[in-house]
């Protein structure tokens, strides 16, 4: 089993004011809060070089997966 996934091309503007269009992981950044993955860590701040906890993590992996729990 074979599987690939691409990235989505990103916007001309960056959505973060501390995520430039030439940072090196803009268009991944841009992809995760176009598909509702993350907001950031602020009001139009991303805060690409803060540590991401285990919770935060957990948070980000069932929204990219659509996982959901119905608590039964």
């Amino acid at each position: 089993l074979f599987w690939k996934r691409q990235i989505s091309p990103a916007p001309g503007v960056a959505s973060f004011t501390d995520v430039p269009t030439n940072h090196m992981f803009f268009q991944a950044i841009e992809a995760l809060a176009a598909s509702g993955v993350t907001q950031g860590c602020g009001f139009n701040i991303y805060c690409p070089d803060s540590p991401v906890t285990r919770g935060q993590m957990a948070a980000f992996l069932s929204r990219a997966l659509g996982l959901h729990y119905d608590g039964t």
